[in-house]
């Protein structure tokens, strides 16, 4: 699964159910905050959860033709392909 960012919405009864899921955020992103609360509460259901967090880049930055973005893109396709 992939996700940029994650909804401060309760889904404790779910994280069980994860498939292998990657957060890819960055640090001046407002909703960094609830990536990293969901990663925690993953974690406490042993769901297999990483979170990445790229500085100094915004919100959606990989929506954007950044450098780091087609690098992040790359990798996110490297993911999804295994």
């Amino acid at each position: 699964m992939f996700i940029q960012c994650i909804c401060f919405c309760d889904f404790s009864n779910y994280f069980s159910l994860l498939p292998l899921t990657y957060i890819f955020t960055s640090s001046n992103d407002m909703l960094s905050v609830g990536c990293r609360r969901f990663y925690e509460k993953a974690g406490l259901f042993s769901a297999d959860v990483t979170v990445e967090s790229y500085d100094g880049m915004f919100h959606d930055f990989i929506l954007y033709p950044l450098p780091r973005s087609k690098q992040l893109l790359k990798k996110a396709a490297v993911l999804i392909n295994e």
